[in-house]
């Protein structure tokens, strides 16, 4: 009876297991592969990515291989919520920098929120002379927010429904609705721009 509960339990943990192997897939020699799109992260955008605090939460699953970028030649991958490029500079090694994907895709036009800017609440960002307030600045705060999403570069907006606020690197959403706990996400810019850049690559000026 005891070695037959023995099984049931290590049956249990393999099922377990199995279950679980799927959130990051099947690991082999400096590879990573992502049965949840498909796609593998490899050598130096392996090594950012597994740096990264909250890889998934930050970047989102991979949405395409590396790959060479058909309008400057260079060498990127697009994750859900990000793009990393594979940057040479003279006499250094190669190195991985966040694509500004916020900078490429917000375009000012939208309303301001009427939100009250609270001294103890918000953070005032001089360089781009906007302030992160609240809930997002909670988030920007518990993650790293310089070099997770870089400066902000617009006001609290109001876009479809939602409110949202553009940085360097990514847009923060207000999901008041949302059933995990999470009220503040991120847009899936990294989708966003490569939908664009390769459904119509002439829409879009070299980065």
């Amino acid at each position: 009876m005891r070695g037959y509960r023995g099984i049931l339990i290590f049956c249990c943990l393999l099922i377990w297991l199995s279950g679980s192997a799927t959130v990051i897939g099947a690991q082999s020699g400096g590879s990573l592969y992502f049965a949840e799109t498909g796609h593998w992260v490899r050598g130096e955008f392996l090594n950012y990515y597994q740096s990264t605090s909250d890889p998934l939460l930050l970047l989102g699953y991979p949405i395409t291989d590396e790959l060479i970028d058909p309008i400057n030649g260079q060498k990127t991958q697009y994750f859900q919520r990000a793009r990393l490029d594979l940057e040479y500079e003279e006499g250094e090694d190669p190195v991985i920098r966040r694509a500004p994907l916020g900078r490429l895709i917000y375009e000012e036009g939208s309303p301001p929120a009427s939100v009250p800017i609270n001294s103890f609440a918000c953070k005032h960002f001089p360089k781009t002379g906007k302030d992160v307030c609240y809930a997002f600045l909670q988030f920007y705060s518990a993650n790293n927010g310089p070099d997770a999403f870089g400066e902000p570069i617009s006001d609290l907006e109001y876009q479809d429904g939602r409110y949202v606020q553009y940085f360097e690197y990514a847009r923060m959403e207000w999901r008041p609705d949302s059933t995990g706990g999470q009220r503040v996400a991120l847009t899936d810019l990294g989708r966003i721009y490569f939908d664009t850049r390769m459904g119509n690559p002439q829409a879009l000026q070299p980065d």
